[in-house]
């Protein structure tokens, strides 16, 4: 198996991970009205807010009538972070992948010329 081959068995098994994982738990989300919070009630209703946050049900709230901010479990907020993380580091060997092909195809270029198609200055300063 070659490099390009094993980055597309990852990145497929990634995806089919990550849409199995929401349908699982049934994180895509729906909102009711009840999820939706004028800012102005926050400070007297956030113990509650935050149990039913807690509990699965994010909150929007609003300010002046349009979306401001969201309320939502810390344990999924780093649970997205950590999926961003993996989404550049795919990124990352998904490019890692095309630099590869582009050497056994022989596609090349010197720094001079990379510097020159894309009107770089000189080397950069330490």
């Amino acid at each position: 198996m070659n490099l390009k081959e094993l980055l597309t068995n990852i990145t497929q098994y990634v995806n089919e991970y990550i849409n199995n994982y929401f349908k699982v738990r049934g994180v895509f989300m729906s909102f009711t009205s009840e999820d939706i919070v004028p800012m102005n009630l926050i400070r007297a209703r956030f113990t509650k807010l935050a149990e039913d946050v807690r509990s699965g049900h994010e909150k929007i709230v609003t300010r002046n009538g349009e979306s401001y901010v969201a309320l939502i479990d810390a344990r999924r907020l780093d649970y997205y972070h950590r999926l961003e993380r993996e989404h550049i580091h795919l990124s990352l060997l998904e490019e890692a992948g095309r630099g590869w092909d582009d050497v056994e195809k022989g596609r090349l270029m010197a720094v001079a010329e990379l510097r020159a198609k894309y009107k770089r200055g000189g080397p950069r300063k330490k």
